[in-house]
């Protein structure tokens, strides 16, 4: 219960203040934004379809990952675990970093 209010209380956050969030990323123009947790990247792709379709392009690595591009930006969306997702460390991190350099080389 204690979860998916959580999960319920970010969907909503998302749905309210997304468009806000989408126009921060473009003025600080960020090279690479990780998105924590499916709940914060499936929101924000979300948003994207319904306010502006033809602005982004989601793709994945052969890896795996995750990931959208802005196109008037370039800025980078990656899907990523959430920091309190059990995953032993090491690997997350080479996992993540073998990844990325397929993304930004």
């Amino acid at each position: 219960k204690f979860t998916q209010t959580i999960l319920q209380t970010l969907e909503r956050h998302i749905q309210e203040t997304g468009e806000l969030l989408l126009q921060q990323i473009r003025i600080v123009h960020p090279d690479l934004v990780l998105c924590y947790g499916d709940v914060i990247f499936n929101g924000i792709h979300e948003l994207l379809r319904k306010v502006c379709p033809r602005t982004y392009e989601l793709k994945q690595t052969s890896g795996g990952l995750d990931y959208i591009i802005l196109a008037d930006t370039q800025t980078v969306l990656i899907r990523y675990h959430h920091p309190n997702a059990y995953y032993p460390r090491a690997m997350s991190y080479t996992y993540l970093k073998k990844e990325m350099k397929k993304i930004i080389p």
